[in-house]
């Protein structure tokens, strides 16, 4: 049994252990670990802010920049080369531009018109490191830039403008390169980092770095450089890293963990430039998020699933499982901090689902087995002495304890005599019939039937669970029994058998309760001075006269009206005083 019982255990673990790593590779999972990582961001961002070094300066196109210039974008030509002309003079580090150059020629408008936004290019390269936006067609093609500003641009400073969302439509991933079936191609914060001179490295945007994003209006540097403001311009560019885009409220937008725009506190769908910056802020502060080895995943993985073994305590799992998610969620967002990401939901599902089996499968198999003993003893064991077996409060093993119980003892008068010529399918039957009757007395008034000695019945109240007085409950018992042989008696004169006629002894004392045999084979039982007074009293009451005869120690616990019988010798021991019950 014991064979049998630890192979379901290990092969149920090593159930778990599959069924986990199999789990930890659903898309759900993954899902919530990303939301997750978005609470651990904004925590963070909210608790423990990063201030970042030397911020990035953003030069924004919004609405009052489209009523301030009138035209529409493809014609701002001439605006651009005054805004690139003027930001070039303030010599920044880099500018990064997320709007997309020409595809065509504009000198049908003037003959200028090119030549400005080429020019303006020009002084722009000229003086920092400049990268400039790319987009994709509908076929996914790169498109296009007019040649001529390509030329001026070059191939080497573009980078693809397309940011990369999760399933879910939220923005989290830097990436330097994307992949597409034309090919491989630069971002733009991939080439940005690589004419900067910092390392290529993917993993996520570390969206709990720095404040909120603010701009300064195009139509503002604008009017700084026609007024003659220089030094505003260079105060705010100089040595500074630029990013020029769009910073409308329906144009190019995308969901964030966390909101970014200063003017927006609640937005989570945000400019695409702010994800370029939040990207390059990452790079820029060597803050960019990685994963950590799959390796480690599957170790931690192994270890949630070692709940099982823990399973068998409901309460000790559900206390180390409180305390090991509270603990594996610190330590991920104190990695986070540190810029490492460990998902943990995978684990915290296995953990609570070894868990939850485990006391399942416990609680299940406790349930059958209780069953199984209420099957298998309650025709051997009272009512209160199964209830113990079965909820594991009986001592286990040979021995006992003293306590102090009520004994009954009761026989039937003459059983001998009339049993003798009998067939012995009727005396068992008769047995049968009359001690059904007596055990339910014994039974309804919380006794415990010890054993039954031929005719006779032994019973004590008292253990294996207390009461608060054994003997009212041993009298009243005994009185069941007569009534319930009054009963029987009728229904045995219906079919023509002698009535029986009983003798009851009552006694309260120390005795010792407990198991008594062999560890193999043994039973529940009073053994000690109380039960053989208690035997001897029921030898009193056929010559007594009365059916039920108590000792004083019985009667002193009762307000119930007994006859004084008097002091009478008990054999073998000295006499003592006897009270007698007989029903009226």
């Amino acid at each position: 049994m014991r064979v049998k019982s630890d192979r379901w255990i290990i092969l149920g673990y090593f159930g778990v252990l599959i069924i986990c790593l199999l789990i930890s590779y659903a898309p759900f999972v993954g899902f919530l670990d990303r939301q997750l990582l978005d609470k651990q961001f904004i925590a963070l961002k909210q608790l423990v802010p990063q201030p970042v070094a030397d911020d990035i300066v953003l030069i924004g196109i919004d609405e009052e920049t489209f009523d301030y210039y009138r035209e529409p974008l493809a014609l701002w030509h001439g605006h651009l080369n005054t805004l690139f002309t003027g930001v070039a003079k303030a010599a920044p580090r880099g500018m990064l531009m997320d709007v997309i150059l020409p595809e065509r020629s504009y000198n049908f408008l003037g003959t200028d018109y090119d030549r400005q936004l080429l020019m303006g290019l020009l002084q722009l390269k000229k003086s920092t490191q400049m990268v400039t936006a790319r987009t994709v067609d509908e076929q996914g093609r790169i498109r296009s830039i007019y040649a001529p500003i390509l030329s001026v641009v070059t191939e080497q400073h573009t980078g693809l403008a397309i940011v990369e969302s999760d399933s879910d439509g939220v923005v989290r991933k830097l990436v330097h390169k994307l992949v597409t079936d034309k090919g491989k191609f630069d971002t733009l914060v991939g080439k940005m980092s690589a004419l900067l001179n910092y390392p290529a490295g993917d993993g996520y945007i570390n969206y709990a770095l720095g404040d909120t994003l603010d701009y300064v209006s195009m139509q503002q540097v604008d009017e700084w450089l026609n007024s003659g403001n220089t030094e505003a311009v260079r105060e705010r560019f100089n040595q500074k890293v630029v990013f020029f885009g769009s910073v409308l409220p329906f144009a190019d937008r995308h969901r964030v963990p966390v909101p970014m725009a200063s003017w927006e506190p609640e937005e989570l769908d945000v400019p695409g430039i702010f994800i370029h910056i939040q990207a390059l802020r990452s790079v820029i502060n060597d803050a960019t998020v990685v994963e950590i080895n799959r390796w480690w995943l599957l170790a931690l993985l192994f270890l949630a699933t070692l709940f099982w073994w823990l399973g068998y305590r409901l309460s000790v799992a559900l206390w180390s499982l409180s305390l090991a998610a509270l603990a594996l969620l610190g330590a991920s967002t104190l990695m986070l901090y540190q810029g490492v990401w460990l998902p943990v939901v995978a684990p915290l599902l296995a953990a609570t689902f070894a868990t939850t089996l485990r006391a399942s499968a416990q609680g299940y198999l406790t349930w059958r087995e209780k069953q199984l003993l209420r099957e298998s003893f309650s025709g051997y064991v009272s009512p209160e002495v199964l209830k113990n077996i079965v909820e594991g409060e009986m001592h286990q093993g040979v021995g006992g304890e003293s306590r102090q119980v009520c004994v009954l003892f009761s026989d039937i008068r003459d059983f001998t005599a009339r049993s003798e010529g009998q067939d012995a399918h009727s005396i068992i039957d008769l047995l049968n019939r009359y001690f059904e009757e007596m055990t339910e007395s014994v039974h309804s008034n919380f006794g415990t039937v010890d054993k039954f000695i031929g005719d006779g019945l032994m019973a004590f109240f008292g253990a294996p669970n207390d009461l608060s007085n054994p003997s009212e409950n041993a009298l009243s018992a005994a009185k069941e029994m007569l009534r319930r042989l009054e009963k029987l008696n009728r229904q045995l004169a219906t079919e023509g058998i002698e009535e029986i006629k009983i003798g009851i002894g009552l006694h309260l004392g120390n005795a010792v309760i407990g198991h008594v045999g062999s560890s193999e084979r043994h039973e529940y039982t009073a053994i000690g001075d109380a039960v053989n007074v208690a035997a001897r009293l029921e030898g009193l009451s056929k010559q007594l006269g009365y059916t039920v005869v108590c000792s004083g120690q019985v009667r002193n616990e009762l307000d119930d009206d007994l006859v004084d019988l008097g002091s009478q010798l008990l054999k073998g021991r000295s006499a003592m005083q006897v009270y007698g019950w007989h029903k009226a």
